[in-house]
């Protein structure tokens, strides 16, 4: 079980890591125009906006923004084009399939956090759960755009 649960935060740093790679933070002054215009565009009224530039494996320039719209805590991340990559949304009631699920497989369930990741690429839409229950201890769960269980399988390289 120990094993198991390390296994779901390795595979989840490895997601995280893949698609974001390391940030610097930066000021808004150093985050591109287009990329400005397509932000406030898209979130307006937004507030707490907070930018980092993010290096990615394919050296592509990524800008990650953190933020506050319509008291939900989101980021989002754009190409120095402007074009929106991904949205990350805080979920603060789950829908009931996602509930049940968590409910019907573990002991004692408590969902610690809940987030929704927009690929605007892969046009994919995926549930990012962190669960604490009795039975496994923490655990993150990924879930498709129709609550299915995504399987997060490690590949070998034998």
């Amino acid at each position: 079980m120990f094993f198991k649960n390390i296994l779901s935060l390795c595979f989840l740093f490895f997601f995280i890591f893949s698609v974001y790679g390391q940030t610097e933070t930066i000021r808004e002054k150093d985050v591109s125009l287009n990329v400005q215009v397509w932000f406030y565009s898209q979130y307006p009224k937004s507030s707490d906006a907070s930018w980092a530039k993010a290096h990615t494996v394919s050296s592509k320039e990524r800008f990650k923004v953190t933020f506050v719209f319509e008291n939900t805590k989101m980021s989002a991340v754009y190409d120095s084009e402007g074009d929106r990559i991904s949205e990350q949304k805080e979920i603060l009631t789950p829908h009931i399939m996602l509930v049940n699920y968590v409910q019907d497989n573990y002991e004692k369930p408590r969902i610690k956090e809940l987030i929704l990741k927009t690929d605007f690429v892969s046009n994919e839409m995926t549930y990012i759960m962190d669960v604490k229950s009795k039975s496994n201890g923490n655990e993150i769960l990924l879930f498709d755009e129709d609550f299915n269980r995504i399987i997060q399988e490690l590949v070998s390289s034998n």
